[in-house]
């Protein structure tokens, strides 16, 4: 008979603590968290002892929309899996593939290819889907190609809904669009989370569609209004609005440091979520390279547009964490919080997801006192190992 897996480490626990004590997995789900090693024996367990390492809940990442080489929204299945394998060396365990703004029929097209891929893709796991975009505002386009942003249509998005089969679990919208607010109502309507992005959106907007479902910032600060002291905007409603989460790109140029400890004096860490933003380019060499019909330029893993315009990141969650820490702007706990425990709030998964804990699924990753991955874990099995 198949022993059960236990894990030992310094476990990270939900109230932030770091303790040690022992995982043990049983059918891919958290069957016990306990302290007493004494009882851990390899009569009864497989045994993996990591010592001083951190055990913590494994990362999700929200908004990722490729790497290597390979973007979600040209990608086949095999690419899917050349950055889901590559994900797992980065502690990523839970990922929303994310699809930039693209013609209507290859959105479809995409999001049929990551399904199929769903089935198929054991380690790590496909979440569900994010749309950034295409409803957004052309005049913060950001890294996006204007030539797919769209002005917010109904019809449109209740085919894009219909072809999905409920995978979509995040949408980003320009809520100062008209119509805007319509589809906002759709999404709800359809268990589809709702974040406000590439957007002009003043203060007073952005509180109003807070009440019809709004609940998140996309990459906070960036392709949106900025803060000025007599129009405060849509960034200065979402720091102020305890309720409301924020996505923050650590790579210190999205954000400058300083800017983030803004940020963490001001919101819960339960409502940071540390994306990457990871584009195709990631994990390659500096070079040019093409995204939805634009030309990339990467140097010294910073990628802009040819007018010098950021065009999304080329770092990953575990880069994010060890950012945070090593910027002094948070301590190691909050951290892995952000990447843990605040994407699954958000995608409403803490019952499978996001801490350790009895009942929950076994997605754990292993890191050493410098916070790089040791190994990843999916549903109680080493998937990935340093």
């Amino acid at each position: 008979m198949k022993k059960d897996n236990a894990f030992i480490g310094n476990i990270f626990l939900n109230n932030g603590v770091i303790k040690k004590g022992a995982v043990i997995s049983e059918k891919g789900i958290i069957s016990d968290v306990t302290f007493n090693l004494n009882n851990i024996t390899d009569n009864c367990f497989q045994i993996f002892n990591y010592n001083e390492c951190i055990i913590s809940p494994g990362y999700i990442d929200i908004h990722i929309h490729g790497g290597w080489g390979y973007d979600f929204i040209d990608a086949d299945v095999l690419g899917i899996k050349v950055i889901a394998a590559n994900l797992l060396k980065h502690g990523v365990t839970g990922f929303l593939p994310t699809l930039s703004c693209a013609p209507v029929d290859i959105l479809i097209y995409s999001i049929k290819t990551i399904i199929t891929a769903v089935s198929e893709l054991k380690a790590p796991k496909i979440l569900g889907i994010n749309l950034e975009g295409p409803f957004l505002n052309k005049k913060m386009k950001g890294g996006l190609n204007d030539d797919y942003i769209l002005m917010p249509d109904a019809g449109i998005l209740l085919e894009i809904l219909k072809e999905s089969k409920g995978y979509i679990k995040n949408m980003t919208v320009a809520p100062e669009m008209e119509g805007a607010e319509e589809l906002i109502k759709i999404l709800k309507e359809n268990n589809v989370a709702v974040s406000a992005g590439h957007t002009m959106a003043s203060y007073e907007k952005a509180c109003k569609v807070y009440k019809y479902g709004v609940s998140n910032i996309t990459h906070i600060f960036n392709a949106m209004k900025p803060i000025h002291h007599r129009d405060p905007g849509i960034i200065t409603s979402a720091l102020l609005e305890k309720n409301i989460s924020v996505e923050i790109i650590a790579d210190g140029i999205h954000i400058a440091p300083p800017v983030l400890k803004l940020v963490l004096s001001l919101k819960n860490p339960s409502n940071i979520i540390l994306v990457s933003d990871s584009i195709r380019a990631t994990g390659l060499e500096d070079g040019r390279y093409n995204s939805a019909a634009l030309d990339i330029n990467l140097k010294n893993k910073i990628a802009t547009l040819n007018d010098g315009t950021l065009a999304g990141s080329t770092i990953l969650l575990d880069d994010a964490v060890r950012n945070i820490v090593n910027f002094k702007v948070a301590d190691i706990e909050d951290a892995i919080r952000m990447a843990t425990y605040s994407p699954a709030r958000f995608l409403k998964m803490l019952g499978k997801k996001g801490s350790i804990e009895k009942g929950k699924d076994a997605d754990l990753i292993v890191l050493d006192n410098d916070l790089n991955i040791v190994a990843s874990i999916i549903s109680g099995e080493i998937a990935y190992h340093n």
